[in-house]
C-alpha cells in the first residue's frame, strides 16, 4: 500500500505521564488456536461484520503488579468489502498513562511504532509520506487527552492485526486503587475477552467488579495475594437488541481493589537495584482542617452550574467535622465572605453556612486574584492569633468556571501573587467546572502551592463530581511528610517531601540503590500528626526479595525501574510545567526526554512513529523428528559464557566475534527474540563477592536465565541452584540432577549435573552449562552457559544479542598489525557500515568441559571493544530488559 492508500494518524491522546514499561506480556487474539482452527473460526462463523468490516477479535490483558498496570489491546479485523475501506480504531485512556507500544501487521507487512522526539518523528514520517512508503505518526494531542484514535485504510480482503500496550501507575483515592479499561468496539466481535491479572505482595484486602451490563459474563477469582478477572461477552451478550448488529459495549469496565496495611513505615519493594515506597499508614486519628471555600458566582455560572454548585455546598458543609475550622469566600468582581474569619464547625455554624450556600446568585466578573488572597489573609490571620490548633491542616479550595477578567488578569502574575500569599503552609486545590476556562493556569496554580487540580464535566452527576473531590481531602491524617533514605546508598530518588497525606490515598516513591554489597535497605518516615511528632522505620532485607521478585515474573517481572521511570519523567514534566526559569525548565525538559527515549514513552515530549517492516510468515513446526545434539565433534559456537563473553562463528567467512557486554549485577539482557515462533531468552548479570585484586575489576557472569515459549504456555527460570517450569497447570521446580521431562512438544534433560538441554518445537535446542564454585570461594560465584544449536530453524526476524548473528553479517578484516601484547594483535574490521578496531584473542567454548572440572575449548576470535558497538544493532542499552520475560524490541535499533 502507498501512502494514500493508509493513514494512521492519532488523534486524541493522553498527555500526562505514565508506563510503562514495554510489552512483556504480549497475547494476540486467537493465540491459543493452532493455524487451522483459526482459519475455520474466521471462515465460519455467523457473519456480523459492519460495512464489511469484520471484526474477528479484540483481547485485553492487563497485569498489574504493585499498583503498576500493565495493558495490552489486541484487535484483529478483515476487509470483506471489493476495494478498500477506512477503519477507524479508538482507545481510550486513563487519565495517568502512557502508551508505549504500538504494532500493526496488515497481511504480511509488519508496521513499528519508535518512541523518537517530536521533531524527529514528525520529520521521519513526513520523509516515508514523500517517498510513498506507508507510515504513521503518534502524538499527543491537546483536546481530548485520554482518547486515542487511529485511521487506517484497508486493502480489499486483507486482514489488520493492531496492538497497543500502555502502563500507569494506579492512584488510590478513598481508599481503593481503581483499573478502568474502555470497552467501546463500536461493533459486534466474534472473539471478545478480557483478562485482568492482580498480584499485590502486601495481600488483598477485597477486589470487585463495577456493576454494568453484561456482568454475569464476568468472573472473578482471588486468593491471598492474587486476583485473576475476566469478561468474555459472548455474541448474545453484546447485542443491543435481539439479531441486530449494533454493540451495547459503550462503557468501561472498572476493578476496585485494596492491599493490606499498618501503622508503619510502608512497604519497600527491591528488584534488579531499583526500589519503590508505597506508604500508607491507617489507624491514624484525623488532623483537624483549617478550609476555606472560594467559590466563584460571576455571571458565567448562571442556570445549572450555580444550582449544582448549591446543591453540592450544602452536602460538602454537613461533612464537617466538629474539631473543623472554615468560611466561605464568594467572588465575581466583588470579594464578599460568610464570615470574615474562621470559624469553628459546630452544628449551628453548619446551618447558617448552609443557608448562605443556598443564597448563591451569579453576577458580574472574574477577580480570581483577590478573592484567593483574600481567603489566606482569613487563614494567616487565625494562625497569627492562634485561633487554630497547631497540628491542623490549612487547605483553600477553589471552584471556578472562567478566566480572570477583573482586577489583576495577567495569569503569571497572579501564580506569583498566590505562590509568595499562600507560603509552604497552605495547601491550594483547583477545581475547574466546565469547558471553557484554561484549565492549565488553574493547575499551575496549584501544583505551584502543594495541590492539584481537578476537572469538573458539566452533567447531571456534578453535583456528586464535587462531592466525590471534596471526600478525597476530607480527612487529612499527616503533614509534613518526610520520606528518608541513606546517603551515598539511594540515589535519582524521586519527591520524598509531601504537605499532606490524606485518608484513603499512598504517597509512593522510587530510587536506585547503588551500593551493590548492601544486605539491608532502611528508610525512615518523619511527619506530623494529631497526637505530635511521628517517625516511622522501615527495614527490608535485599537477599530476601529473592522470593518477591519471583512471585512478581508469574504476572508482571521485575517492574520497579520502569515505575522509577514513570515517576521520574512524570515529576520532570511537572517541575517544568510551573518553572518560570528558562535554563531550568530546559534541563527538567532535556532530564525528561532522555528518560522518556529510553524507556520508550509517549510523552508530550515525544511521539511514535510507525515504520513498515518485512514480515515473514510461520510456518507450522515439524516436529516429527527429533535428534538429541551430539556431545562430541565439531559443532557450530553461538553462544554467551563466562565474564560475560559472548562467541559468536560466522561459519560463511570461517570467522568468530566475540565481545563483552559490562553491565551492573542485576541488569537483564536479551540473548535471543524469536517473535514469530514465540520464543524468548533473557540473561540476568550478577557479580563476583568482590573485585579482583590482580585485576582491580569487579568480574560479572550470567547468573539466571529466564526463557518463554509463549506458543506453549511456558516459562523456564533456571538458576545456579535449580530449574523451575511454569505453564498452565501450575510450577515445577527440578534440581540439577538426571532428569529427562517431556510436555508436547518441548522436554528438558539434564546431563552430567550441569548440562541442560532444551528441546524447542522448531527442531532445535538450546543446552545451558552450569558452572560451580566452591561456595567458600572469596572472590567468584556460580554460574551459566547459554549456547544455541540449530539457528537456522528461528525466523529471519530473530533478534537479541545473540539471535541477530543468525543472520550472518559481512565483515571486512584488514591491517592486520601488532598489539600492546605479542599474541594479540589488533587489525580493522569494516561491519554494518561501521570501521572498527578488534583485537585477536580467544574465548572458551565450555561445553565439552567435564563434570567437575571447568574445562573446554579454546575459540580464537576478533574481540569488538565498547559493548560491541558498531557491530550489534543499536546500543547495547536498547538489550536491557525490564524483568526476565520480556520480549526484545527492536524498535530503533535496526
Amino acid at each position: 500500500m502507498c501512502s494514500s492508500e493508509m493513514l494512521l494518524s492519532l488523534v486524541t491522546l493522553l498527555a500526562v505521564l505514565a508506563p510503562v514499561y514495554q510489552a512483556a506480556l504480549v497475547i494476540s487474539p486467537l493465540n491459543d488456536a493452532s493455524p487451522r482452527s483459526r482459519r475455520e473460526a474466521e471462515g465460519h462463523q455467523q457473519d456480523i461484520s459492519k460495512d464489511g468490516i469484520d471484526m474477528y477479535s479484540v483481547r485485553i490483558v492487563s497485569t498489574i503488579t504493585s499498583r503498576f498496570a500493565n495493558t495490552v489491546t489486541t484487535s484483529r479485523l478483515k476487509n470483506k468489502n471489493p476495494d478498500a475501506r477506512e477503519v477507524k480504531f479508538e482507545l481510550q485512556l486513563p487519565p495517568h498513562a502512557f502508551i508505549s507500544n504500538f504494532t500493526m501487521v496488515i497481511d504480511d507487512d509488519l508496521y513499528i511504532g519508535v518512541v523518537k522526539q517530536k521533531k524527529v518523528a514528525k520529520v521521519q514520517y513526513e520523509k516515508a509520506k514523500s517517498q510513498g512508503q506507508s507510515a504513521g505518526l503518534i502524538r499527543t494531542a491537546n483536546t481530548s487527552p485520554d482518547n486515542f484514535v487511529i485511521a487506517v485504510n484497508v486493502a480489499s480482503q486483507s486482514k489488520v492485526t493492531m496492538e497497543v500496550t500502555y502502563q500507569e501507575l494506579l492512584q488510590r483515592q478513598l481508599g481503593r486503587y481503581s483499573h478502568v479499561i474502555s470497552l467501546r468496539p463500536h461493533q459486534l466481535v466474534h472473539h471478545f475477552q478480557v483478562d485482568v491479572y492482580i498480584f499485590e505482595q502486601q495481600g488483598l484486602t477485597f477486589v470487585e467488579v463495577e456493576d454494568f451490563h453484561s456482568s454475569h459474563a464476568v468472573n472473578l477469582t482471588r486468593g491471598e495475594q492474587k486476583a485473576h478477572i475476566t469478561f468474555k461477552p459472548t455474541l448474545e451478550d453484546q447485542r443491543m437488541c435481539l439479531n441486530c448488529l449494533e454493540t451495547k459495549l459503550d462503557n468501561d469496565f472498572t476493578i476496585h481493589y485494596d492491599v493490606n496495611r499498618d501503622l508503619d513505615a510502608g512497604q519497600i519493594q527491591i528488584v534488579n537495584g531499583y526500589f519503590v515506597h508505597f506508604f500508607a499508614p491507617v489507624n491514624l486519628h484525623p488532623l483537624p482542617k483549617n478550609i476555606v471555600f472560594i467559590i466563584d458566582i460571576s455571571s458565567s455560572m448562571w442556570g445549572q452550574k450555580i444550582i449544582q454548585t448549591r446543591e453540592a455546598m450544602v452536602t460538602i458543609l454537613g461533612q464537617l467535622k466538629p474539631e473543623d475550622h472554615f468560611t466561605l469566600v464568594q467572588f465575581s468582581h466583588r470579594i464578599s465572605t460568610w464570615n470574615d474569619e474562621m470559624t469553628i464547625a459546630n452544628e449551628d455554624n453548619i446551618e447558617k453556612a448552609q443557608e448562605f450556600s443556598r443564597q448563591l446568585t451569579p453576577s458580574g466578573m472574574t477577580n480570581i486574584n483577590d478573592a484567593v488572597l483574600r481567603g489566606s489573609a482569613i487563614l494567616r490571620k487565625a494562625r497569627e492569633e492562634e485561633k487554630l490548633p497547631a497540628q491542623s491542616a490549612s487547605i483553600l479550595l477553589l471552584l471556578t468556571d472562567g478566566d480572570p477578567t477583573y482586577g489583576e488578569k495577567n495569569k503569571e502574575n497572579i501564580r506569583r501573587n498566590v505562590k509568595n500569599d499562600l507560603g509552604e503552609d497552605v495547601v491550594l486545590f483547583c477545581l475547574g467546572f466546565g469547558m471553557h476556562l484554561d484549565y492549565g493556569f488553574l493547575e499551575k496554580m496549584a501544583l505551584e502551592n502543594q495541590g492539584l487540580a481537578r476537572k469538573i464535566f458539566e452533567g447531571a452527576d456534578a453535583p456528586l463530581q464535587l462531592k466525590g473531590f471534596y471526600d478525597e481531602v476530607a480527612t487529612p491524617l499527616l503533614s509534613k511528610i518526610h520520606l528518608e533514605y541513606p546517603d551515598n546508598i539511594a540515589v535519582n530518588v524521586t519527591r520524598s517531601e509531601f504537605e499532606t497525606y490524606f485518608d484513603g490515598s499512598e504517597l509512593v516513591v522510587a530510587g536506585r540503590i547503588v551500593n551493590n554489597s548492601l544486605e539491608s535497605f532502611s528508610s525512615s518516615v518523619t511527619a506530623k500528626a494529631e497526637l505530635g511528632d511521628l517517625t516511622l522505620i522501615a527495614d527490608v532485607g535485599i537477599n530476601d526479595t529473592e522470593d518477591l521478585l519471583e512471585k512478581q515474573q508469574y504476572i508482571f517481572g521485575a517492574f520497579t525501574e520502569r515505575l522509577w521511570a514513570y515517576l521520574t519523567i512524570k515529576q520532570l514534566l511537572t517541575q517544568r510545567m510551573i518553572e518560570p526559569n528558562p535554563e531550568v525548565k530546559q534541563i527538567l525538559t532535556d532530564r525528561a526526554l532522555n528518560i522518556s527515549l529510553k524507556y520508550g514513552f509517549v510523552t508530550p515530549l515525544t511521539s511514535m512513529v510507525i515504520t513498515k517492516q518485512q514480515r515473514v510468515k510461520k510456518q507450522a513446526p515439524d516436529v516429527t523428528a527429533r535428534k538429541v545434539p551430539p556431545t562430541e565433534g565439531k559443532r557450530k559456537v553461538t553462544g554467551v559464557d563466562s565474564d560475560p563473553h559472548f562467541i559468536i562463528e560466522l561459519p560463511g567467512q570461517q570467522q568468530h566475534l566475540c565481545f563483552n557486554i559490562d553491565e551492573e549485577p542485576g541488569r537483564i539482557i536479551n540473548l535471543l527474540t524469536d517473535i514469530d515462533n514465540g520464543i524468548s531468552v533473557n540473561g540476568q548479570i550478577i557479580g563476583a563477592k568482590k573485585v579482583d585484586d590482580k585485576t582491580g575489576k569487579l568480574q560479572t557472569y550470567i547468573g539466571r536465565l529466564g526463557i518463554v515459549l509463549s506458543d506453549l504456555g511456558i516459562f523456564i527460570d533456571i538458576s545456579t541452584e535449580s530449574i523451575v517450569v511454569r505453564d498452565s497447570n501450575g510450577r515445577t521446580k527440578f534440581p540439577w540432577n538426571d532428569v529427562y521431562v517431556k510436555k508436547d512438544n518441548f522436554s528438558i534433560q539434564v546431563s552430567d549435573l550441569d548440562k541442560l538441554f532444551i528441546f524447542l518445537p522448531i527442531d532445535t535446542s538450546f543446552e545451558v552449562v552450569l558452572h560451580r564454585v566452591w561456595r567458600k570461594n572469596e572472590i567468584h560465584r556460580s554460574f551459566l552457559g547459554f549456547y544455541t544449536m540449530g539457528e537456522s530453524s528461528f525466523s529471519p526476524r530473530t533478534h537479541g544479542l545473540i539471535g541477530q548473528f543468525f543472520k550472518e553479517p559481512a565483515i571486512n578484516i584488514f591491517n592486520i598489525r601488532p598489539g600492546q601484547e605479542f599474541d594479540k594483535p589488533i587489525a580493522t574490521m569494516q561491519v554494518k557500515g561501521h570501521t572498527l578496531q578488534v583485537t585477536r584473542g580467544h574465548q572458551m567454548d565450555y561445553r565439552t568441559h567435564k563434570h567437575g572440572r571447568r574445562s573446554g575449548d579454546a575459540v580464537t576470535c576478533w574481540f569488538v571493544h565498547h559493548n560491541a558497538n558498531g557491530l550489534i544493532d543499536g546500543d547495547h542499552s536498547n538489550y536491557l530488559m525490564p524483568d526476565m520475560y520480556s520480549f526484545l524490541d527492536t524498535r530503533g535499533m535496526v
